[in-house]
C-alpha cells in the first residue's frame, strides 16, 4: 500500500514487517528531501517505527 502523495526521492526511515522471521513488506515514513535531511530525524522516531512494526 502506498499514499497517494508518496514522493520517490524521500528521506525515509524505515523497518521491516516480519512475520514468522520472515520478511513481508515494510514501512517507510519520511519528508521531502528537498527540505529535510537523515539528520532531521530524531533516534526516538526509528525507535518507535521499529517498534510499531
Amino acid at each position: 500500500m502506498q499514499t497517494d502523495d508518496f514522493i520517490p526521492d524521500m528521506v525515509t526511515l524505515v523497518s521491516k514487517i516480519k512475520v514468522f522471521n520472515k520478511i513481508e513488506g515494510e514501512v517507510l515514513v519520511g519528508y521531502p528531501s528537498g527540505t529535510y535531511t537523515k539528520q532531521d530525524f530524531l533516534i526516538e522516531e526509528q525507535t518507535l517505527l521499529n517498534k510499531f512494526v
